[in-house]
Parts: structure tokens; sequence; C-alpha cells
């Protein structure tokens, strides 16, 4: 970045470490595109935020081997060494916290909460279940022009802490830094969201080519008029 180079995210929850990237990136004319890995529907979700959002819960299914002997879960006293008689529920809280916990395994929250409503009002439910192929993350979006329901499935990975798409989703992004003259998804500039200082500069990119604008902490994008406003 200092260079004034494009630099590529693959693990968004890393942003949380470096609060001022957005003004770092900006005062040396670099970029930062965050690559959507796990997380669908990220068009219609900026879509949705144009007319606003409501609501955003989402709520991941993942294979207890791959959580086991994360800080978090060891902390707060979760056994996954052992097979689970059934579900069990070992986070709920905001995608802030979920970011800070669990870091290495919520990208797909830290992401969500850029192109939406932002990580304090993101809400962020974790399941472990055995007999799970690979994580199930599922997007929940109440919003004033549309509800979103929408869910991932991922496919089995020879490495159990992590996606098989993330992969793919590194090469899409790459892909789209030369994107053709015609194209499906948006492109536009988008909303601010709520994120702690990563702030009031056009830095971000998230998955295929949205920049995405930040301010601290608020959400100051334009809204409907009284009469339509959620």
């Amino acid at each position: 970045l200092s260079a004034g180079k494009l630099l590529t995210v693959v693990s968004a929850a890393g942003l949380l470490q470096f609060p001022d990237i957005a003004e770092y990136a900006r005062r040396h004319r670099g970029r930062v595109r965050i690559c959507s890995g796990a997380l669908p529907g990220l068009d219609i979700l900026r879509s949705a935020n144009e007319g606003g959002i409501r609501s955003v819960r989402l709520k991941s299914r993942i294979k207890p081997g791959s959580m086991a002997h994360e800080p978090y879960i060891l902390e707060h006293g979760f056994d996954l060494s052992e097979p689970l008689a059934a579900s069990l529920t070992v986070f709920e809280g905001s995608a802030a916290e979920a970011g800070q916990g669990l870091s290495s395994h919520f990208n797909v929250a830290i992401a969500l909460s850029i192109v939406g409503i932002g990580l304090e009002r993101t809400d962020v439910e974790v399941w472990v279940e055995d007999d799970l192929h690979g994580a199930i993350h599922r997007v929940m979006v109440d919003a004033e022009d549309i509800a979103l329901d929408m869910e991932s499935r991922n496919r089995p990975s020879d490495n159990p802490r992590t996606s098989r798409i993330v992969a793919p989703s590194i090469i899409a992004t790459l892909r789209a830094f030369d994107a053709p003259p015609v194209r499906a998804g948006e492109a536009p500039h988008i909303a601010e969201a709520e994120l702690p200082a990563f702030a009031r500069a056009r830095a971000f990119h998230i998955g295929h080519g949205a920049t995405q604008r930040m301010s601290p902490l608020t959400t100051t994008r334009a809204r409907r008029s009284p009469a339509n406003s959620t």
C-alpha cells in the first residue's frame, strides 16, 4: 500500500488489526480489495442497502474439527474433541465480537458487515454440528425493498480450516481486475458502513468491483424521505 499498489485481502477479519488502513491507503493512493469467499449474495445486498436495511443476521454451521482448537472455544469451556450428542451453539453476538473472538473463521461476517449495515448491527450466530460436509452460511436480511434468505454450502476441503471456495474466490477477484466491457452484476460506489475508523477514504473493494466508502461508527448514507424511511 505504501507504494500505491492494490492489496487483495483474503482474511477480512485481519483488517480489524489495522483500523486506519483506509486512511493509510488513501494517503498513499493504494487500494484494498477483499475477496468475497464463501459469502453469498453481495450484489443483491448492495441493492437492498440503497433502499435501507433494517437487520442482517448470519447463521453459520461449522464442523467441530475446524473449531476445536480455537482460543475462543477453549476459553469458553467447549469440548469439541468428542462426538456431539446434538447441535451446539458456541457463539451469539455482533460481527465485531465474532471478528475478534473467531477471526480465523469469520471473514464472512466482516465482509457482510462492510457491504451491509456495519459490524455492531450485524448479528452472528455460530453452531457446530457433526454431520456436515462443509461450513454452511445462511444470511437473512430484512430491508425496505426486499427480504433475503441466502445460503452457501461449502464443499469438503483437503484443509479442514478453510473453505474450498476460497481459492476460486481469489482467482475470480484477480480476473475482475481485467473485467470485460460487458458484465453482469454491480460495480458502483456504495454506501458508507459502520466500521471502526476504516475511515473517510474510497479505498475498499469487496468481491468483484464495488468500491466501498466507510465512516467510523455511524452510517451517514442518504436515506429516503420520512414517509418511506425504515
